[in-house]
């Protein structure tokens, strides 16, 4: 688990994650965390098991026949048990084992923002959420009151990055902060604007040089030990 944190009410949404996916607290790859669908107007975002994570974005995005939140829930319910069973047999494993939180973001039938979320704790049965602000991982000093402002998200983060660097297990989070919107336009219109770098923190091309070397090495020793 690394970090995503939203905000949302009946005509605005905020998301904001980092850009980090680990094993333990090793970085292993950078990804997103919330990806826009724009043909539906919404977006998915989630945490945990990066395979699982992408796969359902990808069928979301380019093979469901939903076009709704309700058919979308319908399916997810179905598919999430069955894929996380076939992707979960590694524990610690940032692309395998885990746990997994998937969200959808975007309008009901009355066009008011909604959030479903399914919890791999919960079997991915959709869970509506009540409108307001929520952080995971939790600060350590519970929820306050949403950032109002680019900066007080950016420094929310950081916050989150210090305290959770030595809690038990730790949380790595790293990368870089992007920022994802849903808000009405005139019209009624659903409007998605993302902020693909908000902020990037001190130790991501550390991080970053620690990937490159740690897939040479792999790829070196894939070669040595042959298919």
């Amino acid at each position: 688990m690394s970090l995503l944190s939203f905000n949302f009410g009946p005509d605005e949404v905020t998301i904001v994650s980092d850009g980090i996916n680990v094993a333990g607290m090793t970085p292993h790859h950078f990804g997103s965390k919330a990806i826009p669908i724009p043909h539906l107007g919404i977006v998915v975002a989630g945490i945990g098991v990066t395979r699982l994570v992408a796969d359902w974005a990808a069928l979301v995005a380019f093979h469901s026949i939903a076009d709704n939140l309700d058919d979308l829930a319908a399916v997810a319910e179905a598919w999430l048990p069955g894929r996380d069973r076939y992707v979960n047999p590694h524990p610690g494993d940032c692309f395998y084992g885990g746990h997994t939180v998937i969200y959808h973001f975007g309008p009901d039938v009355d066009g008011r923002y909604v959030c479903d979320e399914f919890d791999r704790g919960t079997g991915f049965r959709r869970i509506r959420r009540d409108p307001g602000f929520w952080c995971r991982p939790m600060p350590e000093d519970g929820l306050v009151e949403a950032p109002a402002t680019l900066v007080e998200w950016i420094a929310l983060a950081q916050d989150l990055k210090i305290e959770h660097a030595t809690t038990e297990p730790p949380i790595l989070i790293g990368g870089r902060l992007s920022l994802v919107t849903m808000s009405k336009i005139e019209g009624g219109y659903s409007w998605i604007q993302v902020i693909p770098s908000l902020h990037k923190f001190s130790d991501a091309d550390e991080m970053q040089a620690g990937m490159r070397a740690r897939a040479i090495e792999a790829e070196m020793l894939r070669r040595a030990t042959g298919p």
